[in-house]
């Protein structure tokens, strides 16, 4: 089997592993993660950090988004022309939904004008080797790629493999928090 259908795979098994968990518990799990997220010290002194909208699906990070955003730089993700950007977020109000589905700020292009210091990565998938996998269109892993900046893998613990299968264009993670544990 290939690298390919291999990856297609496994997103059909995360995907039905969520299945078995309700959304009840997958906030609470995604509280814990958060909560161990803001104990970091790379959290702590960012005063820049690219955060994400979250999907149903995902570590739900809009408590977090709104607890610190008047008092760090929170940047979220705005996709455009196949291209992802990154945004200052302002509040609630200044979000629409953006071609993907996801919540976007209709702020301007914020990436360019500040240093990033930390970046919360979503993804189907992680490993213990720092590995992550996203949902395939390679946004996180292009736009990773040009940036240098401590990265921050979220996800729930049924999302962490001892492997998964990664090419040279998969970025890997600095960190990973799961509700259970941390990966360095």
């Amino acid at each position: 089997m290939n690298i390919q259908a291999l990856k297609k795979q496994l997103r059909k098994e995360v995907i039905s592993k969520k299945k078995d968990f309700s959304p009840e518990s997958l906030f609470s799990y995604s509280a814990n993660i958060l909560e161990q997220l803001e104990k970091e010290d790379v959290f702590i002194n960012a005063s820049t950090i690219a955060f994400y909208y979250a999907l149903p699906d995902e570590v739900q990070t809009l408590p977090c988004i709104e607890k610190w955003y008047k008092k760090k730089l929170i940047l979220l993700p705005v996709i455009r022309e196949n291209e992802m950007h990154f945004h200052s977020y302002q509040g609630k109000e200044w979000l629409q939904t953006g071609t993907l589905g996801i919540a976007e700020p209709i702020t301007e292009i914020t990436e360019q004008k500040y240093t990033i210091d930390l970046a919360i990565i979503p993804g189907i998938a992680f490993d213990s080797h720092l590995n992550r996998m996203g949902r395939g269109k390679g946004f996180y892993d292009r736009f990773l790629s040009e940036k240098t900046m401590t990265k921050i893998g979220i996800c729930f613990d049924f999302q962490l493999y001892e492997t998964i299968p990664c090419e040279p264009t998969d970025i890997k993670m600095d960190k990973i928090i799961t509700e259970k544990r941390i990966i360095e």
